[in-house]
């Protein structure tokens, strides 16, 4: 029987491997094991969503997504965002030092779509000064001159720390920085949903928590219900992998269908287009390759420092450029290739019409060679049929046979004339003697 690895979607790699790896045929055990993931994928699905949100399942929208990834150091920010993006491309780790020192960006085509998100460092962090948490903040509204689609605050689950003092740096970041209103832009991310809901659902859990925080907490957590989800960042299922992104990207598509406008801006993020804008302007005026300019502005995204670095910058510049020239090329070829296509296609429509049409004026021949055919034999058995009488005519007509029966024809008659006579002679006689005795 062949199999592959997509025949068994709820075990893990190693799981294949080892099931592979030994000499009897591994059929039955890789279905026993895909039957025991599935019960367990199911259970997570389960505990890992509020009840109200259950029915998301993937993304109901295909144009591009700008996220925000917050949180506090080692809370699983760049974990997260490499789940939504669906591959590493983030450093990740759990420890409380950051692994992300400044805003970070990238961008990957989930699904055909266009996804970008940057990650920053700990904002919440209480021993990040103002100015870097400004500085932060600039990047995040200049990359993201366009507006952001969603901000997704990350909290680990096993270990809970947001504390009155974040609540007020949010509050901060929120209204003195962003201009207020972006809760309902933002959703809430629990990671590590391993340690805390195998037993318990994410109902279960947020409840508990929004009765042992106070109120300023509990109204926080309030404000972002039911925009709430818990992943495993770490599981090795590729299908419980594909769970967690889908949720995520399914519910961001939920907050922009449900807010009165697509994507958070504000007077800063307008601001940030301006200069965008002038940049262009001055690119134009200088004589810069838009394709260059594009390809800094994507480096440095992705890493603000990579222009201290001696020739890290061109080096990036190049392979970007380089990736664009492939792509083209790429896209030429398909674009090429589907020119063919077309014109195969429209030959051989071509040839079928031509094929129909020849085809169609033949059966119409035939069938008219037919008709015509049907009409000559009808004519020529009329004229055998008017010949055949012709010639029994002919034969009557100088037979001694005919004269017999002539005469016999003729007795015939006479005999049933007489035969009536005779009828009505009596009934006469009958009629006269009826008279006679009447009067």
């Amino acid at each position: 029987m062949a199999y592959s690895r997509s025949d068994f979607e709820f075990i893990t790699d190693e799981d294949w491997k080892t099931a592979n790896d030994c000499k009897r045929d591994p059929i039955e055990d890789l279905i026993n094991r895909n039957s025991i993931g599935e019960k367990r994928y199911i259970s997570v699905v389960a505990n890992y969503s509020l009840k109200v949100n259950e029915h998301i399942t993937e993304s109901i929208l295909n144009d591009e997504l700008r996220i925000v990834i917050i949180g506090k150091t080692g809370e699983g920010k760049s974990a997260t965002a490499n789940t939504i993006l669906g591959k590493k491309v983030f450093k990740d780790d759990f420890t409380s030092k950051s692994v992300t020192s400044k805003s970070k960006c990238e961008t990957v085509l989930v699904n055909g779509r266009k996804v970008s998100v940057m990650d920053t460092p700990g904002l919440l962090d209480t021993e990040r000064s103002d100015v870097d948490v400004l500085a932060e903040v600039a990047r995040v509204m200049k990359v993201f001159s366009q507006g952001v689609h969603a901000f997704i605050y990350v909290m680990s689950i096993g270990n809970p720390r947001f504390t009155q003092e974040d609540l007020k740096t949010l509050n901060e970041i929120e209204v003195g920085l962003f201009g207020g209103h972006f809760k309902t832009f933002t959703l809430l991310v629990y990671t590590r949903a391993e340690t805390e809901l195998t037993e318990t659902s994410l109902d279960k859990f947020y409840q508990a928590q929004r009765q042992r925080a106070d109120s300023d907490i509990t109204l926080f957590l309030d404000q972002l219900e039911p925009n709430i989800v818990a992943v495993n960042n770490k599981t090795p299922v590729l299908k419980e992998r594909e769970r967690n992104q889908n949720v995520i990207l399914g519910m961001i598509d939920r907050l922009r269908l449900e807010n009165a406008q697509d994507v958070y801006t504000t007077t800063m993020f307008n601001k940030a287009v301006e200069e965008k804008e002038e940049l262009e302007r001055k690119g134009k005026t200088k004589g810069w390759s838009p394709e260059v300019m594009d390809a800094v502005d994507l480096a440095i995204a992705a890493d603000p420092d990579v222009g201290k670095r001696t020739g890290e910058l061109d080096a990036r510049v190049n392979d970007h450029l380089m990736r664009r020239l492939e792509e083209k090329e790429f896209r030429l070829l398909n674009l090429e290739e589907e020119l063919k296509r077309q014109a195969m296609a429209i030959r051989r429509q071509s040839l079928e019409h031509e094929y129909e049409t020849r085809l169609r004026i033949e059966q119409e021949a035939k069938g008219r060679a037919e008709a015509e055919e049907r009409k000559r034999r009808e004519e020529n058995e009329r004229v055998e049929s008017l010949q055949r009488e012709i010639r029994e005519l002919k034969t009557l007509l100088h037979s001694k046979e005919t004269t017999s029966q002539v005469q016999e024809i003729r007795k015939e008659h006479d005999g049933i004339l007489d035969k009536i006579g005779g009828f009505i002679f009596e009934g006469a006689k009958k009629v006269v003697g009826w008279l006679k005795k009447l009067f």
